[in-house]
């Protein structure tokens, strides 16, 4: 639950699933020097948007200063769900979604839903941040350690993209335990 005394003091606001959403668009915004006018907040996981988003929405400084709210949160196996689900939410609190996603609404505030890791997929953040290193020579080394492992006669990682990216994070010189902080570790 968010704290009462939520104050919004930015005129960007986006709204993700928790802390490593966080760290992540932290590193992303700083990357493309756009952040310094935009807060972050972690509603506590996706299905916490329903009922966190009342409490943003009545949030000191909420109407004095947002002109635009951004929700992000992964698709995990079903985009279109995760999608409708986010349109769902801003409907029942009075707010125009988008039609289409990674599109903004003419409102005030302006309003987008953006869907991880992207153009229509299912995944997640861990997906979305695999895909930028696929060209990375250390992917062999994650792919041929999950060849391997697929032949033991074990049970295999419930899910494969954050075992991927743990891998991944694990090959580098400063080990890292999430995607989130691998960013703002660069």
């Amino acid at each position: 639950m968010l704290n009462e005394t939520l104050k919004i003091d930015k005129s960007g606001l986006i709204l993700v699933e928790g802390k490593d959403e966080i760290n992540f668009f932290k590193a992303l915004l700083k990357k493309l020097n756009k952040d310094t006018n935009v807060q972050i907040i972690d509603v506590g996981g996706k299905t916490n948007f329903k009922f966190e988003l009342p409490a943003v929405l009545n949030a000191t400084g909420f109407s004095e200063n947002v002109k635009s709210l951004v929700i992000v949160r992964d698709a995990d196996k079903n985009f279109d769900d995760a999608f409708k689900s986010i349109q769902g939410v801003l409907k029942k609190n009075n707010m125009s979604p988008p039609f289409k996603c990674n599109k903004f609404t003419n409102g005030d505030p302006k309003v987008g839903i953006y869907i991880m890791p992207g153009d229509s997929e299912n995944g997640m953040l861990e997906d979305l941040c695999l895909k930028t290193q696929e060209a990375n020579p250390i992917m062999k080394c994650v792919d041929s350690f999950f060849n391997c492992l697929s032949t033991m006669p074990i049970k295999q990682p419930k899910n494969l993209s954050k075992a991927k990216s743990q891998v991944f994070l694990s090959a580098m010189p400063d080990i890292m335990p999430s995607v989130g902080l691998g960013a703002l570790n660069g």
